[in-house]
């Protein structure tokens, strides 16, 4: 086979790759508390506001996180653990091969110290 019919035979294989790239977008960041410990174990959701499709992810020991695979849109995402606030970040545009990153802040729910139980007895 000569040369120039294998450049031939496989500049449409090459194409062919370049055109199969990934084009979806991915979400990562970090989840911490207002003193930026970093917040394990929260349930993170992605959802595109369009189409109500959720992606959920759960952050590492560090508090990241990493959603892959999103299509383009308009997402929501929030971040998510018993003893916390739900953390929210609203309006978030998504376009072709972004990797956006989107560090979550949770607060703690103040639960009361001291609880005051009033008995009645009968007698």
């Amino acid at each position: 086979m000569s040369r120039r019919r294998a450049l031939a035979l496989s500049l449409p294989l090459a194409a062919g790759i370049g055109l199969a790239q990934e084009f979806r977008a991915t979400v990562v960041g970090k989840v911490t508390d207002p003193k930026q410990a970093a917040i394990a174990g929260a349930s993170v959701d992605a959802t595109n506001t369009a189409t109500g499709q959720v992606f959920r992810t759960v952050t590492n020991d560090e508090g990241n996180y990493i959603t892959p695979f999103l299509n383009p849109g308009r997402y929501r995402v929030t971040a998510e653990l018993p003893g916390f606030k739900r953390a929210i970040a609203d309006g978030i545009v998504l376009r072709l091969n972004d990797r956006v990153t989107i560090d979550l802040t949770q607060n703690q729910i103040n639960f009361p110290r001291h609880v005051q139980v009033a008995l009645k007895l009968r007698l």
